[in-house]
């Protein structure tokens, strides 16, 4: 991918803060002297604002992609198909092979199973295939001049360059993904900071180049977050024809004996995980007529890392794949697609104008969305997964 720099604000920058639309956005040049300002305050050497400099610029390219809007939102089966493919699997497994003792050394000491950080290696930058050809501090200074996320983007930008400062890279060398983030785990550079390590002791965290640094604070973040050694995170399982789908909210805690009382069962020739008292929930990522999933708190952490189901699944879902553990066994409907963001906003206003509290319609079908159509749908004596399957969609009159 080709970026493009400007120096010019013109065509970048909105005239008016998005969050006040009375104070007006600086010049660039006053913007940029005062966060020089700033980053002297903080301590930073002056060899490395010489070597940053040059990098503090525009960038079109980065504005262009925070603002574009996807025509389609991912469901279920869209997104974990492109993320579970074969060969994102057999590449895992390879480079399981590859770098088994160095796993072995991080579960022993961090208590992270191989399979899970092979899994958000993978998912992250593709096993270190591709870890982004943006500079680093022209995104984030572009970001960050910016007045929407403004405020969050600076402190980035700042974290960025204390990296810099300390020695893990220079400034030419760090590259990432458009909105800032770097590295084979691809960490922001505030997360950087607190959970990088050197593990290779060459005196530096160099998680660019080094996946020994990269993996091993990638388990240690997760450790952090409240990783349990030993405890599982997911397991498919059967819901009862009669079952109550509203249960299934992801939030409702049951131990194994609630799960047998409710009727739910393992999967055929499969035992159950973890141990009899552990809390669990039920999770339904494509309704009633989908898989069914209870997952540990193990799941949560997973979501500390990215706040949606969807993403933890597919962790959770390739961890047992490049393990050798039986894949899910719900199958992708043949006529599975994602669906219009149109599609969502017609289905958020039909509900709102029903009376049922969807947060606004923006298009992105998010929890406040989903408790809204299991409302309708307990109230339409629908099976109340809070997904907009055939049946609700029929009683709604909308069509995908």
């Amino acid at each position: 991918m080709v970026s493009t720099t400007s120096n010019s604000t013109a065509t970048l920058i909105p005239a008016t803060n998005a969050t006040d639309e009375t104070q007006a956005t600086p010049s660039f040049d006053r913007w940029l002297e005062q966060l020089i300002t700033d980053v002297r305050r903080q301590g930073i050497q002056e060899t490395t604002l010489t070597s940053i400099k040059p990098y503090l610029r525009l960038n079109q390219r980065v504005i262009e992609l925070d603002q574009q809007q996807p025509e389609f939102t991912q469901t279920f089966w869209t997104y974990i198909d492109k993320r579970l493919s074969e060969i994102r699997v057999q590449a895992g497994k390879l480079q399981g092979f590859r770098y088994e003792s160095m796993l072995k050394k991080i579960e022993q000491e961090h208590g992270l199973p191989a399979e899970i950080l092979l899994a958000f290696w993978g998912l992250e930058t593709n096993y270190g295939t591709y870890l982004g050809n943006f500079n680093t501090l022209e995104a984030l200074t572009t970001l960050a001049y910016d007045p929407r996320r403004s405020s969050f983007f600076r402190k980035e930008l700042l974290a960025a360059i204390k990296i810099i400062d300390q020695g893990h890279i220079s400034a030419g060398e760090m590259k990432g993904s458009w909105a800032g983030a770097v590295g084979q785990m691809q960490f922001m550079p505030s997360v950087f900071l607190k959970h990088a390590t050197d593990a290779d002791g060459d005196q530096k965290a160099d998680l660019w180049k080094s996946t020994e640094d990269a993996l091993t604070s990638a388990a240690i973040y997760l450790k952090r977050a409240g990783w349990q050694a030993g405890q599982p995170w997911l397991q498919e399982v059967i819901l009862p024809r009669s079952f109550d789908y509203a249960l299934a909210d992801g939030k409702q805690d049951f131990k194994r004996d609630d799960l047998a009382k409710l009727g739910i069962t393992t999967l055929a020739n499969q035992s159950w995980r973890g141990q009899a008292q552990d809390t669990v929930n039920l999770v339904l990522p494509a309704g009633y007529e989908g898989p069914a999933f209870i997952v540990w708190p193990n799941f949560k952490v997973i979501k500390r890392w990215n706040n949606s189901n969807n993403y933890a699944l597919s962790v959770g879902l390739l961890a047992q794949k490049l393990s050798g553990q039986a894949s899910m066994q719900a199958k992708t409907p043949a006529n599975a697609k994602p669906w219009p963001k149109t599609f969502i906003a017609q289905l958020q206003q039909t509900l709102t104008d029903k009376g049922y509290d969807t947060g606004g319609v923006d298009g992105w079908f998010g929890s406040r969305s989903t408790q809204a159509l299991r409302q309708f749908q307990k109230e339409n004596n629908l099976p109340a997964d809070g997904y907009p399957n055939q049946a609700t969609l029929q009683k709604l009159q909308l069509t995908p």
